[in-house]
């Protein structure tokens, strides 16, 4: 058996990971549920003292805490927004522009593939006109 408890079975990598899953994950946990609880006591125990804390106060101040990063996140949210439409407001006044300029530029481009199409097809349809011109003048020649 090795010194570490484990199987020998065990490569260092899954022993590694082991490790760290352990104090990167359980540790950090345990350590703020920990805390959590710790303040639930002293919330609790200094209720029932002489100079305990209101109730109230602490629960309106926690509601506070708890609603601060949504508000926080609603508002980068908002800023992101704000951003986007401003964006977009200055790539209107530029689009049609840029647009023109870009069907122009296909449209020329389509121009000149029309153009290599039907030069690279005159050979086809030439030999195809003299055969059919053969052929007419063939079927007069036996009628």
């Amino acid at each position: 058996m090795n010194s570490q408890g484990l199987p020998s079975t065990y490569r260092q990598s899954e022993i590694d990971h082991h490790r760290q899953k352990t104090w990167q994950i359980f540790i950090p946990i345990f350590i703020v549920m920990v805390f959590i609880l710790a303040a639930f006591i002293l919330l609790l125990v200094s209720q029932n003292s002489a100079a305990g804390a209101d109730i109230g106060k602490v629960s309106s101040i926690s509601t506070i805490w708890l609603i601060l990063p949504m508000l926080a996140i609603g508002l980068a949210c908002l800023l992101l927004l704000a951003g986007f439409i401003f964006l977009i407001y200055k790539l209107i006044k530029v689009i049609p522009l840029y647009s023109l300029k870009v069907s122009t530029i296909f449209y020329q481009i389509a121009l000149t593939v029309h153009k290599i199409a039907d030069k690279s097809v005159i050979p086809v349809i030439t030999i195809q006109q003299f055969q059919a011109g053969m052929k007419t003048l063939f079927h007069r020649i036996h009628k």
